[in-house]
């Protein structure tokens, strides 16, 4: 789990989930403050480079690290593609919420004949806890999130944000 000190507040949650909710595709704008939620920037060498004739010199950069990390290691030196790659938006629900699983991705809208299905068009990704008993009583509570998105990535990080802003 998230440090504490970096666990997202319920204000940062509601303006996340509203941001993705208004996406049309990827949007690096919205990587870059997911990736604030969960990492922090620190000036680290990332390597060297050879300064007008005088010798190599250490190189610094502006970098993203993981305070959770036993490692003094550093992660990367832009946001993850998350709202454009589903392994990086999986990468996340694993980092962030250990204990779940993505338990379906669908695209397209559902049969009408089906009751009380909610129609939808574009992505919908599902996360659950393991273990959770899911039913049509408990899929709005705090063992189950949905998303719906224009892209598959996109819906699974709206799932996970809201299942963020469920927990205790």
């Amino acid at each position: 789990m998230a440090s504490e000190a970096l666990k997202p507040n319920p204000t940062v949650l509601r303006e996340i989930i509203e941001r993705l909710e208004r996406l049309e595709g990827p949007d690096r704008e919205a990587d870059t403050a997911i990736m604030g939620c969960f990492y922090v920037r620190e000036k680290r060498h990332i390597g060297t480079m050879q300064d007008e004739g005088r010798g190599w010199e250490p190189c610094l950069d502006e970098v993203w690290v993981d305070p959770d990390q036993a490692t003094d290691t550093w992660v990367s030196t832009h946001a993850k593609n998350f709202t454009a790659s589903l392994d990086a938006a999986v990468a996340l629900v694993e980092k962030v919420l250990p204990g779940w699983v993505v338990a379906a991705l669908s695209n397209g809208t559902l049969d009408p004949k089906y009751r009380d299905v909610r129609l939808y068009t574009g992505w919908r990704a599902s996360l659950g806890r393991i273990g959770a008993e899911i039913t049509p009583e408990t899929v709005s509570g705090q063992d189950f999130a949905t998303g719906t998105a224009p892209n598959p990535a996109i819906a699974l990080l709206l799932a996970l944000f809201k299942a963020l802003e469920q927990k205790p």
